[in-house]
């Protein structure tokens, strides 16, 4: 199950980056049982990930170990040629997880995406 969301953000590209990029350090999947990074989902809702890839000014992406599969989080961010940054987020749910995920969690993430830009510009104007 794949749910993809974008935005159009009127700021500079380096402040949303510096705002939006991972606070926490890249680690190796193998390590991901020591992990204390929590990722906020939506509506408060903190769970531990693992960053798998960094792209600088570009992209980076998480991941969570579900029983049996695994929960994906692309970010992406790309000037637009008009003015503003795009930036998108991007769930995939792998595994016997698809069906809860797919009816409580997921839905909560896209009703909470308009929430999280503005929280995301206000950082980045700060």
């Amino acid at each position: 199950m794949v749910v993809e969301m974008t935005a159009l953000v009127s700021c500079d590209a380096g402040r949303l980056w510096q705002a939006w990029r991972p606070a926490f350090s890249m680690r190796p999947r193998e390590d991901e049982s020591r992990n204390l990074d929590l990722y906020p989902l939506a509506f408060g809702l903190r769970i531990p990930v693992t960053l798998t890839a960094l792209n600088e000014m570009k992209s980076w992406t998480v991941e969570h170990r579900l029983p049996a599969g695994r929960l994906t989080i692309d970010h992406w961010m790309k000037a637009e040629s008009g003015g503003g940054v795009r930036i998108g987020k991007r769930f995939e749910v792998r595994g016997p997880m698809i069906l809860p995920y797919g009816a409580f969690i997921l839905p909560a993430v896209r009703r909470d995406w308009p929430r999280q830009v503005r929280e995301l510009t206000r950082r980045a104007e700060r």
